[in-house]
């Protein structure tokens, strides 16, 4: 049985708790985060372990699951690789592409597995419409979210913006071009 370790405890990862308790294959060690309160009310509710540091929550799984953005995303991944630790980074993945790359090596190297979360691909309503999209010519998102405090110092591009433009690369059948605009022509 996998055991699988939560880093993080904003205010949505009681869904995410819950999809985990659900699956059959995997238990939930626990639960760390800065805030010890927070995570030990969320311990009592999905009835799993608060963990106290990092590094013990790193000893007690076989897995990760990033839950939210961290300030020190990229040294705490690197980390948990250091301790063979698979890892879901759930969104936003806020660090540099140097960083990713770098990542991808590493867990490369050591044999590990790393998946970033994009839910909005899985959508309900996106997967039952695909089978409509003929060849789009114009596509026009909008996203409306409530304020979040926990992810203001992230750029909105990487925290919302990103799923935009995952579903519109999942929707065309076709390669991301570069487009150079001709001197003269567009001011």
């Amino acid at each position: 049985m996998l055991k699988i370790g939560v880093l993080g405890a904003e205010s949505s990862v009681g869904i995410k708790l819950q999809a985990l308790k659900e699956l059959k294959e995997s238990a939930i060690a626990g639960i760390f985060d800065n805030n010890f309160k927070k995570a030990s009310e969320l311990a009592q509710i999905y009835e799993i372990n608060a963990f106290d540091s990092f590094k013990n929550l790193l000893d007690a799984v076989d897995a990760l699951y990033l839950s939210e953005p961290l300030p020190f995303l990229y040294e705490l991944t690197v980390e948990a690789i250091k301790n063979s630790k698979h890892l879901f980074i759930g969104n936003p993945m806020n660090i540099s592409v140097h960083e990713a790359l770098s990542l991808l090596k590493l867990s490369e190297e050591a044999h590990l597995k790393i998946q970033v979360g994009f839910p909005e691909r899985f959508n309900s309503a996106y997967m039952a419409a695909r089978a409509y999209f003929n060849n789009p010519m114009f596509i026009e998102t909008h996203r409306l979210s409530m304020f979040n405090a926990a992810t203001a110092e992230i750029p909105v591009v990487l925290e919302l913006m990103v799923h935009d433009i995952d579903i519109i690369v999942s929707a065309i059948k076709s390669n991301v071009k570069k487009n150079q605009r001709q001197r003269g022509c567009d001011n």
